[in-house]
């Protein structure tokens, strides 16, 4: 830690108990609470903060620190305050940075991805530079360029401006060493080899290599200025311990716990949002405990109560929280009374308290009277196992100890829920079946092999649907014009997955077409040969349609057969859709191909799937069918476009077979008739080429 950042909440209560601040610090901690409301309109305010003249103490290395007031830390945040560890720490880097406060890194990563910085570069077209992802940093008056260039690019890259480069500085990691490499202009390399510990800055490891000429040059100057801060650097991942003394070399995992045994105590915490199991409602599950007060005193009066004493009369419940007795488990479950209507206490209890019939009972220790606890338990009780409540079910015992049944059908292979499943209902039920994993109940630690979320349908102005912002869409009126298919094809098709995505009631027109076009289609089946209902490799009928549609055939069900099982089902249906684009071409279309189409169109549109299975003369149902397999060759593909250019500069493009001979490659690309004019009369320096992609011809007038 190189400092310590306070919320302006804390800072004020500081104050409220005698804290003698400046006045600029009290002018700051108003300013920064008052900006509080900006958060919550969701805006982020640039990141600020104030000394606030005093230090605090690292009980570890005894070491001063100083006391920030910043407006990125919320009183809400735990106490209000954090260490600010700026290396591995975004949001402390960025302050740490404006402020010119200590960055120290103390977790290296090996093999960590880093970019490079060179100077040159100035007759490189801003297109190509963009194209490899190059970030101009600097643009000198003479056209050189100080450049971030990311480490895939590096290669390519140094091949375009080899006797264009001024000077240049990168480095990368290699196993356990750190590897410097500095370019000279004459193209001499030196490389430097040092281990992650070395804590020498760049400044005195130039001074060893480089003149003081190369000192004044723009890549020093921002090296410098950015105390060569990377990627490599900054970051927030575990690694190798370095500039922590006993601890150095260790991984940073197994160093936090040998930290925490030194300086302080280790202690696991678990938090559970338990005001969930107090909702003052009625149709919750009932817990199953009763109170009885002669339960009660017997406990309070006992020699084990008093002396806080284990005893054989009273559980471990009974003394901890004497008067609760847990319902016996002959009378499981608890079931809500079957009542006309429940209505709210008024009195800050559940509805079940006023109804005294089901509350008064018998104590099932004493026989005494007792009460019925009236809350209930939040819907993430009962759904937190429902997976496993449905196999015990079937099993006409109920008992969870089942374990055949439990095996043969536990852990659940794949699990789908949205967002809030996933902060609510899932943290519950991996809790809970922990908890039986635990007892021994069902014999796998994890409830799911698999989990997927999915994003949220949010209305057209960006915002989650609510009635209040009146922006929610009614599925059952784009049913009714749309029909029931083009909702789930535009549900499917609108995006990732995993993301929220706005409504769009223009673009839902698309995948409507798109059907239209598949039922259009049926007009070109040939009904002479019907497919094989189990053949296993899809045939395209050879010269009856043509070889591109029976390659894109082949393309089209490995895509979707893919990407349903990965849940894109976004570009599955992108692929449908180039598919039947190009049957829109053809004037005939056999029925292999078109019962391919509609096979893999019935998970998104089963209904004109179906429907159209029988209209081209298909028995049984859709569902029923092989699900087509691809030939792994055809689904390849044999030619490539590829993109000309001359000095940087796209001229043109060609299509060649894949497999090309990289000089005939070259050859077809300068004798394109768009190519000869710009390099007519020029003397040609090199021709590079990236295979399958790109030919790029350098010139020299």
């Amino acid at each position: 830690a190189t400092f310590v950042a306070v919320s302006a909440d804390l800072a004020k209560s500081w104050l409220e108990v005698g804290w003698q601040a400046s006045g600029e610090v009290k002018d700051f901690i108003e300013k920064t609470r008052k900006e509080e409301m900006r958060r919550a309109l969701n805006e982020t305010p640039e990141k600020d903060g104030i000394f606030a003249g005093i230090y605090a103490e690292n009980p570890a290395s005894k070491e001063k620190i100083p006391v920030w007031i910043v407006n990125y830390v919320l009183s809400g945040y735990g106490t209000g305050a954090i260490m600010a560890v700026p290396a591995h720490d975004e949001r402390d880097f960025q302050f740490a940075k404006k402020f010119n406060l200590p960055v120290r890194q103390v977790i290296w990563k090996k093999n960590a991805p880093v970019k490079s910085y060179l100077m040159g570069g100035k007759d490189i077209p801003d297109d190509d530079l963009k194209k490899l992802d190059i970030e101009i940093i600097e643009e000198k008056s003479d056209g050189d360029r100080l450049l971030i260039i990311p480490q895939k690019a590096l290669r390519l890259y140094e091949k375009l401006i080899s006797d264009k480069l001024a000077v240049g500085f990168w480095n990368e990691y290699v196993g356990e060493k750190t590897i410097f490499l500095f370019k000279h202009k004459d193209g001499h390399v030196e490389r430097i080899e040092l281990l992650p510990e070395t804590e020498r800055h760049i400044d005195e490891l130039a001074a060893q290599f480089m003149d003081e000429t190369w000192k004044k040059t723009s890549v020093w100057k921002w090296l410098a200025e950015n105390k060569f801060y990377t990627d490599a650097i900054i970051h927030a991942d575990a690694g190798i311990i370095i500039n922590s003394g006993e601890f150095g070399g260790m991984p940073s995992e197994e160093a936090k716990w040998k930290i925490t045994e030194k300086f302080g105590e280790r202690r696991v915490d678990y938090k559970l949002r338990d005001w969930v199991f107090s909702r003052q409602r009625y149709w919750g599950e009932p817990i199953p405990l009763i109170f009885c007060e002669n339960c009660k005193k017997s406990v309070e009066t006992s020699k084990s109560y008093k002396l806080k004493a284990k005893s054989s009369q009273f559980s471990a419940g009974e003394l901890l929280n004497p008067g609760w007795i847990a319902v016996p488990e002959e009378d499981l479950p608890v079931k809500l009374p079957e009542v006309e209507s429940y209505v709210p206490t008024g009195t800050g209890e559940s509805p079940l308290a006023g109804i005294p019939e089901w509350v008064n009972t018998k104590c099932p220790k004493c026989d005494g009277e007792g009460k019925r606890e009236t809350n209930t338990m939040p819907q993430w009780a009962g759904s937190s196992w429902y997976y496993i409540a449905y196999i015990v079910k079937e099993s006409k015992s109920y008992n969870l100890k089942a374990k055949s049944s439990l095996k043969k059908w536990l852990p659940v292979d794949l699990y789908v829920g949205g967002a809030d499943h996933a902060t609510r209902h899932l943290i519950y039920a991996r809790f809970w079946h922990k908890a039986l994993f635990d007892l021994g109940f069902v014999a796998d630690p994890e409830p799911f092999l698999r989990l997927k979320n999915q994003g949220n349908i949010q209305g057209e102005d960006g915002r989650k649907m609510s009635k209040r912002w009146g922006n929610v869409v009614n599925p059952d009126d784009i049913v009714e014009r749309f029909g029931a298919d083009t909702l789930r094809v535009y549900e499917m098709f609108m995006g990732p997955f995993e993301d929220a995505i706005a409504w769009s009631a223009d673009s839902i027109v698309g995948p409507r077409r798109f059907l239209e076009k598949v039922w259009r289609l049926q007009e070109k089946v040939t009904r002479d040969k019907r497919p094989a209902r189990t053949t296993e490799v899809v045939q395209s009928g050879g010269q009856e349609t043509g070889k591109k549609i029976e390659r894109l055939l082949h393309k089209t069900i490995k895509k979707v057969s893919e990407d349903i099982e990965a849940f894109r089902f976004n570009t599955a249906v992108s692929a449908l859709m180039i598919f039947v684009n190009e049957l829109e071409k053809e004037k005939e279309i056999p029925h292999t191909v078109y019962g391919a189409l509609l096979t893999l169109l019935s998970p998104f549109a089963p209904h004109i799937a179906e429907e159209l299975w029988h209209e081209v003369g298909e028995r049984g149902y859709i569902y029923e069918a092989a699900w087509p397999a691809y030939d792994a060759k055809k689904a390849e593909d044999e030619e490539a476009t590829i993109v000309v250019q001359v000095n940087g500069r796209v001229r043109g493009s060609f299509v060649a077979a894949l497999g090309t001979p990289e000089e005939e490659i070259k050859r077809q690309a300068q004798a394109l008739p768009a190519i000869e004019k710009w390099v007519s009369g020029a003397e040609v320096v090199r021709v590079l080429s990236v295979p399958g992609k790109l030919v790029n011809i350098v010139t020299k007038k």
